[in-house]
């Protein structure tokens, strides 16, 4: 066998992967009837002919980028397309970073491959179908030409599969780098090329933005784009999809399966961020960008907790049993508001936080203050032998509270009361002005959700404790100072 020689160098990879298509073609059997051939010839067209109208649609954006960027110009004697090639439902385009006219090739090239992996995504989802990707930069090689191997490649892999989670595309950390050096280093030429190369990395910068977790995205729907979009897009492009999304949600949260409900309603708070730059109104009034950044911070501090949980066994005892059960039902809850909260239905969240506070009551008393006759006592006759008010002095004293969790039962328990059972403060927040709207102002989203928060914290940190991982519990009340006004920087403190 003859050897043959391989480069390794710097690439940009773009991965992206049409969700779903497996499962509907797992689905198929040969067709005996006519009707079956009918019906396999549908869903064929749904999965092998769209996946083969996306790859076409790749090229096409390539082509006309290229032309646009040479006008009239004789053509190059090295196309200003990526590399592309296509398997399956998944999509890879390709960039050498060598080090030729200073880059501004591989800066073309690489925002050829971002404004044609932003048209792709829009199309994809508003022709139903959902898309999911990476884009970052490594090293690699070519197995032939088009085809990458190589770090670069398993790096988009893993953004697309591993983190990206919902419909979006991920733009990876040394990509980001790489342009951000690039940058630099543009404005130190001293050749005509130095203002077109500044202005073209700005530009490629600014087709990305930072999501509410934090991860770097292609901002498919920004005004970079918006700008440069045509004047029917709005309409036959983001109009469309945005229904989808709609569509994803709402049939998702009536099958039950809130994690896939809640993965398009951030893809919906994207939408919804970015509407009015295409001249779109959403369904409903947004949340500020400071309440949905705090929503996801008390959505990562309980996963956090449920991690700390997850690290040990626990005793089979009736004690240990019951307050396990009442930590996953509270979790559940909180996960369940937030969901509402996120699909527009804050009234119905805000009726599930009674339930929190008062399972975090029963499960302080339960897991420190309660004799084992207590317990068996409740689980006979599903009763127990306090008041609120009296649990919550049981528990101050016990946990040397000094009046903490009494005082707290004062101050929030007519208002949950009131937004559970339909009272006046539920009632006078289902108007806006003269019309049936709700008006759930951000700030008292923030509060209760911080709430509850900061009662499920607090039943772990001590459940943990009295488990015997004094580490784990102090790591818990560590995380109450990471979300709420606790995580507000002090403005008096000095810099």
């Amino acid at each position: 066998m003859e050897e043959e020689n391989y480069t390794l160098g710097w690439h940009l990879v773009a991965f992206l992967d049409v969700l779903g298509q497996r499962e509907k073609f797992r689905q198929l059997r040969l067709p005996k009837t006519p009707e079956e051939y009918l019906t396999v010839q549908e869903v064929l067209r749904g999965t092998v002919g769209f996946v083969s109208s996306l790859r076409e649609m790749f090229r096409k954006q390539f082509e006309v980028f290229e032309a646009g960027i040479l006008g009239s110009r004789p053509q190059p004697e090295k196309t200003l397309r990526p590399d592309f090639l296509g398997f399956s439902d998944s999509f890879v385009a390709s960039v050498a970073l060598r080090d030729h006219d200073k880059h501004l090739t591989s800066i073309v090239r690489i925002f050829s491959t971002l404004s044609a992996a932003s048209v792709v995504m829009l199309t994809s989802l508003a022709s139903k179908h959902a898309l999911r990707g990476g884009i970052d930069v490594g090293l690699a090689t070519e197995l032939s030409p088009g085809e990458i191997y190589g770090s670069a490649l398993e790096r988009a892999y893993l953004l697309e599969c591993r983190l990206a989670d919902y419909p979006r595309v991920l733009i990876g950390d040394e990509l980001w780098n790489y342009l951000s050096v690039e940058l630099v280093e543009s404005e130190k030429l001293e050749t005509p090329a130095r203002q077109s190369m500044t202005a073209l990395i700005q530009r490629l910068m600014g087709l990305t933005t930072v999501d509410t977790d934090g991860q770097r995205i292609l901002d498919y729907l920004g005004a970079a784009f918006a700008n440069i979009s045509k004047p029917d897009d709005a309409k036959h492009l983001v109009q469309p999809a945005y229904q989808f999304v709609l569509d994803q949600q709402e049939h998702w949260l009536s099958k039950g399966n809130t994690q896939l409900s809640g993965r398009y309603a951030i893809l919906r708070q994207y939408f919804e961020s970015r509407l009015p730059l295409w001249g779109l109104r959403d369904r409903r009034p947004s949340m500020t960008k400071e309440t949905l950044e705090h929503l996801n911070k008390v959505e990562k501090v309980i996963g956090e907790a449920k991690r700390l949980l997850s690290r040990h066994g626990y005793p089979d005892t009736l004690r240990t049993v019951i307050l396990a059960g009442c930590l996953d039902q509270m979790i559940e809850h909180h996960d369940a508001m937030l969901l509402l909260m996120r699909n527009g239905k804050v009234g119905s969240a805000f009726a599930l936080a009674r339930s929190i506070v008062e399972s975090m009551y029963r499960g302080l008393w339960l897991n420190f203050c309660a004799t084992d006759a207590q317990i068996e006592q409740f689980e006979r006759k599903d009763e127990l032998p306090l008041t609120m008010a009296e649990m919550a002095d049981a528990i101050d004293e016990k946990y040397r509270a000094e009046g903490f969790f009494a005082d707290l039962k004062k101050r929030t328990w007519p208002a949950l009361n009131s937004y559970t059972h339909s009272g006046m403060l539920q009632l006078g927040r289902r108007f806006t002005g003269q019309k049936v709207e709700p008006s759930y102002k951000d700030g008292e989203i923030a509060a209760v959700t911080t709430t509850v928060t900061t009662c499920i914290l607090l039943l772990v940190s001590k459940f943990l404790a009295v488990q015997n991982h004094p580490e784990d519990s102090r790591e818990v009340e560590a995380l109450l100072g990471t979300y709420g006004p606790a995580a507000r920087p002090n403005p008096q403190s000095g810099a």
